[in-house]
């Protein structure tokens, strides 16, 4: 591919997101000369890397944060080198990608070589010296070593063969004249050995903690604890060949007809129309800047950050509306397959793997506007049964309480109640481009949308990432003629458009559960099915709809290109005294519950109400794996904190929300949760980020003030329960559900509303929240329509009871808090608390360090008058134990700095520390 890139005519100055010359970079002045000149240089470089192929290294996140006058230099070398877009076809985008992907790297290795110090020694240069000084070490004391032992034979027979060249050498090189000084050199070499062993171990230790740290607790957190599996990429790619790689021919059934003709004539636009510049910077504000890069190599950070590389992708997409199959080339639609392993027992196979497709961003960026065109047409066509993809719906907790308010329902008036629920196999992979195709034509979709959807799936193609025997491999390339790839934004909206028909029918055929509770006599709720994505459960009153439902199901779901699993599909009947025998032959091979027996739906199990024990006895031993290997990690303690909070916490967050008419008693799921913050500080005295006896408190006191900002299960217990509140009584469609709460509420029955008053009244919140009969919510005079909103202001307030709580209960404890108070209770004198404690906020320490100088401010430390020591040696009166003075107190402060006896080896330890680091730094 060849074109022209010349420089075009160029000024002195650059402007950026539309400012004017006022705040650009004076580009005459020597600094912005010389990292232009750099930038070039680079840039230059990677334009030969970047044209060879569309599979590219990705380009790597800088360890420090990218200036923005390099992005605006960056930025001035494309508006030059970027070519007019006489024609914005396939080639435009593909020139373009290169000039990114070359600019993206030079700016990441610009930006790390300006925060590298320059006297700084290398680490890989400096192993790679230590590696070779030991191997010659090892090599001399061969040498010596068989010298040595030919003196031995000489001795004990009376004749040997003369000395060794390589010997003579190395007399010769080292002077040695008599026997003596062979043994003496060689003990220098055996001692030099252990020391440049001990530096390579140092090294490689430091290498690997380097690199832990900067993969962040997110890579932990995927790991999981698990270990490192060989991947079979060639054996995944033939499996999922059968799947993705044979197009399944698609042919409209009747059920399919009789949908399309129920729709009747949707209104819909001949073309769509042009996105405003406001759209177009959504778009971009959704892309995550550093998440993993598609083939090409180009993080999202850079077309979002270089306005000449964002002004050229957005006019290529505006071109490809047009003319797609001029437009788009074939390593757009590329995507490299990253593998997850999926929970299983056993030998892992093939089919064993979640595949995730980390796909180019120009390509997500276009599908974007796919999908914006769809929503803005479908936004009312889409089954109100299906709670994914709508907009201001909680999907899983809306599903959850509609599925428990239809269970918790029947429990309580005695309703027969039959409920099926359905999993489909590779349910994204495998549904067929022709039923999308023909689905979209039946909504009225315009025909350039139609069209260039058309062109994007055929010429999608994937290959498969995985590492074998440490190296990484990845498969031959796969044609992808079937299914929709897990990782494009857009496939979940095509996904549910291709099953609406499933919702239509069900909708029309099923008899459907109706509640007994409302607020009128026709406010209750009527339900017959919830699909959350593909997640399918059925409700009804008649056995006979149900058992023609399984199988009506089944075949249109199989006309779309779906196929049943049978072995993860499940039925349960309430309140209903037939058989179960009779009712396992009617459904082949679908299981039937028993009353003991759990399935789990939507990462809940459930028996029929959610059975929240079980349920917590998997997501804590989960998040206690997680939790360990994160504090058990060489990552820094801010890293730890903000893993333990972002990833550990979650889990139990949504496991909570689960709970909406639970059984049993509040306080025991308080009890539970405190149970969790005990073992998770007990692990933490294991992982050496705290002592036994330091304060537990001060682990959730808020950074800026001395703490480490953790949070605790029970508060995370709390807040989800207020979060789950609000939204069941701000949604006018669970009207019912919020009455049955209420009802229960009222005769002394536990449920959602109960728990929450609960949580209002430990807080201190009674009288400050209210609900009004119109669905709206109230906090402190302050009204609040949407339930996002109004979770967020009443977490707050707990969460400003806990900080403050925790502070408190901080500083009640003399000697752990006197590092923020004196001895008045008040703060000391002309100390600022945020300088103190900047250190501890940023975190960049390891463990150890953390405990302790914790240890040492709280007096943890076990000195004799610190109040472990105390209590343990009593006898001791809290004297130093070396006698210095007859009234000295043993605190760590006294040992430090003020013991006679002490004193002259820290001194001595301290200096040759400050001699060790000023050789090194000069040798």
């Amino acid at each position: 591919m060849e074109w022209d890139a010349g420089p075009r005519p160029q000024d002195n100055s650059i402007e950026v997101d539309g400012t004017d010359g006022s705040d650009a970079i004076d580009m005459d002045t020597p600094w912005a000369l010389t990292l232009q000149e750099k930038l070039i240089q680079k840039f230059e470089q990677y334009m030969v890397v970047a044209r060879e192929s569309f599979y590219r290294r990705p380009i790597k996140k800088p360890k420090g944060e990218i200036p923005q006058e390099l992005l605006e230099v960056g930025n001035r070398i494309l508006v030059n080198r970027i070519p007019e877009p006489n024609s914005v076809g396939n080639e435009y985008l593909s020139k373009l990608n290169v000039y990114v992907y070359a600019m993206g790297r030079a700016i990441a290795i610009v930006t790390d070589s300006m925060g590298q110090d320059i006297d700084a020694q290398d680490p890989r240069r400096e192993l790679k010296e230590a590696v070779e000084i030991r191997n010659s070490l090892r090599k001399n004391i061969r040498i010596l070593g068989k010298e040595i032992k030919r003196w031995r034979t000489l001795r004990r027979t009376g004749h040997a063969s003369g000395p060794r060249k390589k010997f003579v050498e190395l007399a010769n090189l080292y002077a040695l004249r008599r026997r003596a000084d062979t043994r003496i050199l060689l003990r220098e070499f055996r001692d030099q050995l252990s020391v440049t062993r001990r530096q390579i171990r140092k090294i490689e230790q430091s290498q690997r903690i380097r690199l832990v740290r900067r993969g962040g607790y997110s890579r932990l957190a995927r790991l999981n604890g698990a270990p490192k599996m060989e991947i079979p990429v060639a054996r995944v790619r033939d499996y999922w060949k059968s799947i993705i790689g044979k197009a399944r021919p698609f042919h409209p059934s009747y059920e399919l007809r009789d949908w399309a003709r129920k729709l009747g004539n949707v209104q819909a636009p001949v073309r769509t129309q042009t996105l405003s510049e406001e759209q177009w910077k959504a778009l971009f504000s959704k892309t995550k800047p550093w998440k993993a890069a598609g083939p090409d190599g180009i993080p999202a950070f850079f077309w979002k950050h270089l306005p000449a590389a964002r002004a050229g992708l957005q006019q290529w997409c505006n071109h490809a509306w047009a003319r797609p199959r001029r437009s788009i080339s074939k390593w757009l639609c590329r995507g490299k397959i990253a593998l997850l392993p999926k929970e299983c027992q056993g030998e892992r196979g093939p089919g064993d793997f979640r595949p995730i497709a980390c796909l180019n961003t120009c390509y997500k960026i276009l599908t974007a506007t796919i999908a914006l065109q769809i929503s803005l047409v479908t936004e009312h066509l889409i089954p109100v049964e299906q709670v994914a993809m709508r907009k201001g719906i909680w999907g899983c907790t809306h599903a959850h309480i509609l599925d428990q308010t239809v269970i918790r329902d029947s429990l309580k008036f005695s309703k027969e109640l039959h409920m099926l629920w359905v999993d489909f196999s590779k349910a994204f992979d495998s549904v067929s481009h022709g039923a999308v195709r023909w689905t979209l034509a039946q909504w009225r979709m315009p025909a350039d949308l139609r069209r260039l959807l058309s062109t994007i799936m055929s010429k999608q193609t994937v290959r498969y990432f995985g590492f074998t025997n440490g190296k990484l491999l990845r498969s031959r390339e796969l044609k992808v003629r079937n299914g929709l790839m897990q990782g494009d934004t857009l496939s979940p909206l095509l996904f549910c458009i291709a099953i609406s028909p499933i919702s239509t029918w069900l909708r029309m055929h099923v008899r459907p559960y109706r509640t007994s509770t409302g607020p009128h006599s026709d406010g209750a709720l009527e339900i017959n099915h919830i699909f959350y994505m593909d997640d399918l459960k059925v409700y009804t009153t008649s056995w006979q709809d149900l058992a023609e439902a399984k199988n009506s199901i089944k075949r249109i779901a199989g006309q779309i290109g779906l196929e049943l699993n049978a072995r993860k599909c499940a039925v349960r009947s309430l309140n209903c005294a037939d058989i179960i025998t009779v009712r396992a032959r009617v459904l082949d091979t679908i299981p039937v519950l028993g009353a003991t027996e759990l399935y789990r739906y939507l990462g809940a199990e459930q028996s029929s109400l959610t059975c929240i024990g079980v349920l917590l006895d998997r997501v804590e031993r989960r998040a206690k794996t997680l939790a360990s290997s994160l504090f058990l990690s060489e990552l820094t303690v801010s890293q730890k904190v903000a893993g333990y909070n972002m990833s550990v916490m979650p889990k139990l967050r949504y496991a909570y929300s689960c709970v909406i008419f639970g059984a049993g008693k509040w306080r025991t799921l308080r009890k539970r949760a405190e149970k969790f913050d005990t073992e998770i500080r007990q692990l933490m005295k294991t992982a050496n980020m705290r002592f036994q006896t330091s304060c537990a408190a001060r682990l959730y006191v808020n950074k800026e003030v001395g703490g480490l900002g953790m949070k605790t299960a029970v508060e995370e217990l709390e807040r989800s329960i207020a979060y789950t509140w609000c939204y069941l009584a701000s949604n006018a469609d669970l009207q019912a559900s919020y009455e049955l709460a209420e009802r229960l509420r009222l005769a002394g029955k536990r449920s959602l509303t109960s728990d929450f008053h609960t949580v209002l009244n430990v807080n201190g919140l009674e009288g400050r929240v209210k609900r009004t009969i119109i669905a709206t919510i109230m906090i402190d005079d302050q009204t609040y329509f949407g339930a996002t909103e109004a979770a967020r202001a009443l977490s707050a307030l707990i969460r400003k009871r806990w900080s403050d709580d925790h502070e408190a209960r901080w500083k009640s404890k003399s000697v752990a808090s006197r590092v923020v108070q004196g001895p008045d209770g008040e703060h000391p004198a002309g100390l600022c608390m945020k300088d103190s404690f900047l250190w501890s906020a940023r975190g960049w320490v390891a463990s150890e360090v953390l405990r302790n100088v914790w240890a040492a401010q709280e007096g943890a430390l076990l000195t004799r008058s610190s109040p472990a020591g105390r209590a343990s040696m009593p006898h001791a009166r809290g004297v130093c134990r070396m006698d210095c003075s007859p009234d000295a107190l043993e605190t760590a402060e006294h040992i430090v700095s003020s013991c006679s006896h002490w004193r002259a080896n820290i001194m001595v330890d301290r200096h040759d520390d400050v001699a060790r680091v000023m050789y090194n730094s000069i040798r």
